[in-house]
């Protein structure tokens, strides 16, 4: 049994503690009380000196499509190791692969890599699909040669050759034989998300009402907030049961609107980075789902058009701008990048929260938000250098 302690705990959205600690082996097995402390010490087999930094529970990133050169549709395996590895240094523990339209063939061939996922480091907790039963209306970058209409044969297809692993799929609602599909889904395990759409903010809330989990990367790519032409962002703001994703690298959504949106439907909002290959490469030209697109600082173009291509940060990177741009305290930064991120990839029993039970992925970050260790089912990972 091992002890971490000399560590401001964060357990969950509600409750921390000063000068805690916390004792795990590959589950987190008890918070220990600060004046149960030094009982604790004589009976943990290692003490891990946390310095004073703040503990809480690791990252999960439930919308990224690769990194450091990789794609996770293009290069599954590749994009897999590195990316695992990577991620740590980020507070990354766990995380879902994003698929972004294709044929059917390339999308089955892909999944099947991601049928047994025992890779190194962060863990791949299976697939979100984006697409491709979305509105060629609001593609974004979406090749729209691979944009369909749903197809329920192609669905099962899908969560077949993926040996269940598929936990998350952006449809958009008001296409035809949508909210068939949002209910098959739904009822196979499949957390049925809203997005790359220009549904009604009624025809959102009837695919809420049939099953439908969440909405994809508020704001972005969907029909909007307009006083006579209600859309998507509406459904967002008037229904209390949809968990919404939220870019928040102050690029994709203003800093303004991401004050406003946190400050009203905070408790609901899920932090992702929507990462592409570009993340953790130098400035250039790259291609991602076959567009070329220009990578400068925070921002990554396509080349002929300007329209945003994905991002290029990490989740520590969301999380610090979230804390700048609003007054949220890492209680609510662990609802919004730990908790909320768990319920999407369904495994909000096992991780998410530091709880009796619980895995045991933590990440200590100093008082800058800076991630100093990384801890993957009770073993320490990543360390930054001094």
């Amino acid at each position: 049994m091992k002890l971490i302690y000399n560590v401001n705990v964060y357990y969950d959205e509600l409750h921390s503690v000063r000068n805690g600690a916390v004792a795990f082996e590959e589950k987190v097995i008890r918070i220990v009380k600060p004046d149960e402390v030094e009982q604790w010490k004589k009976k943990a087999d290692e003490l891990i000196d946390g310095l004073g930094y703040d503990l809480l529970p690791g990252y999960i990133d439930v919308h990224v499509h690769g990194g450091y050169g990789y794609d996770f549709l293009e290069e599954p395996e590749k994009c897999l190791e590195a990316f695992s590895e990577n991620a740590l240094r980020e507070g990354c523990t766990a995380y879902l692969a994003s698929l972004v339209c294709a044929s059917q063939e390339k999308l089955i061939n892909a999944m099947r890599k991601y049928t047994d996922l025992k890779q190194q480091g962060a863990k791949c907790l299976g697939i979100h699909m984006e697409g491709p039963f979305i509105n060629p209306e609001q593609k974004a970058v979406m090749d729209p040669e691979n944009i369909r209409l749903p197809d329920p044969e192609e669905f099962r297809a899908m969560i077949s050759a993926s040996n269940g692993n598929i936990r998350t799929m952006t449809i958009a609602p008001e296409m035809n034989g949508a909210m068939e599909l949002i209910e098959y889904g739904t009822k196979n395990g499949v957390n049925m998300m809203l997005g790359h759409s220009n549904a009604t903010s009624q025809q959102a809330i009837k695919a809420q009402e049939i099953g439908a989990f969440g909405i994809t990367h508020l704001y972005n790519a969907m029909s909007q907030h307009s006083h006579r032409d209600p859309g998507l962002v509406t459904a967002a703001l008037l229904d209390d049961s949809l968990v919404c994703e939220l870019i928040c690298d102050g690029f994709h959504v203003a800093p303004d609107v991401i004050r406003a949106t946190i400050k009203h439907i905070g408790k609901r909002i899920a932090l992702i980075t929507d990462a592409s290959l570009m993340r953790g490469l130098p400035d250039g030209d790259y291609v991602f789902s076959t567009y070329e697109v220009h990578k400068e600082g925070i921002k990554a173009q396509v080349k002929t058009t300007g329209r945003i291509a994905g991002s290029v940060v990490g989740m520590d990177d969301v999380c610090r701008n979230v804390c700048v741009f609003t007054d949220c305290s890492l209680n609510d930064i662990v609802r919004m990048a730990s908790m909320n991120p768990a319920m999407i990839a369904g495994c909000q029993s096992s991780k998410g929260r530091l709880k009796k039970g619980y895995d045991a992925d933590m990440i200590l970050l100093d008082e800058n938000m800076n991630v100093m260790s990384t801890y993957v089912s009770g073993k320490c990972l990543y360390m930054k250098k001094s």
